[in-house]
């Protein structure tokens, strides 16, 4: 493993799995490869979307409450 990677784990499911494995072999490249070549892609195609938010509107939002001595 070369010295600048990161070790994770991913569960994929089986048939996407096995998808994966004949479609490597039948490239002459690893599974390793595919993987990194997928996340490659998808990094490459541009910015993220951020992720909606659900703002509240300022007048929706509680009060506080007030404090009585």
């Amino acid at each position: 493993m070369k010295q600048d990677c990161i070790r994770t784990t991913v569960d994929i499911p089986a048939p996407l799995y096995r998808r994966l494995k004949a479609q490597a072999a039948a490239n002459g490249r690893s599974v390793r490869e595919l993987v990194l070549a997928g996340v490659q892609s998808v990094l490459s195609s541009g910015p993220a979307a951020a992720p909606e938010t659900s703002a509240i509107p300022a007048d929706r939002l509680p009060r506080p409450q007030s404090r009585s001595h």
